[in-house]
């Protein structure tokens, strides 16, 4: 699976960022049947991170889900190394400490926040954090993968 994720992320294998989204979409469906939330929130990237890759995978897989794709709720305020290059989970939350700011339009929604891989949790937590801190009612969070080193 990590070299389907590597080949999805950083070599930008359209084909299978689009399976992994239809199978991520299926899961939504099965969970959130009765009480979805009202919209779908991708963990951004930095401006420069996504000019190398070319694209936000989160958001690419948060357009395969049934609910609006709402990018603007939550921006990254701050270019952060890549989590993938800390090991201990301490070193990812201060990697990512401050790094999203949201907007005031979160205020009592329940969002879906998308991410691509959650390691640590750090980035998701800093983010659903934030969204949180910004007055959203409930915020939870799907991953394509769930990755333990």
């Amino acid at each position: 699976m990590a070299h389907l994720i590597h080949l999805m992320k950083y070599k930008g294998d359209r084909a299978l960022l689009r399976f992994f989204a239809r199978e991520l979409g299926a899961f939504f469906e099965r969970v959130y049947a009765v009480s979805p939330p009202a919209a779908v929130v991708p963990v951004p990237l930095s401006v420069k991170r996504e000019r190398q890759r070319g694209f936000n995978q989160a958001r690419e897989l948060s357009r395969f889900l049934p609910l609006p794709v709402e990018q603007n709720y939550l921006k990254r305020v701050k270019n952060t190394k890549p989590q993938s290059v800390f090991s201990e989970t301490a070193h990812r939350r201060k990697n990512v400490q401050e790094a999203f700011r949201a907007s005031g339009d979160v205020k009592g929604r329940y969002l879906l926040l998308v991410d691509d891989i959650v390691t640590s949790g750090a980035t998701a937590e800093e983010a659903a954090k934030t969204l949180k801190r910004a007055g959203a009612k409930r915020v939870d969070v799907m991953a394509l993968c769930l990755a333990r080193s």
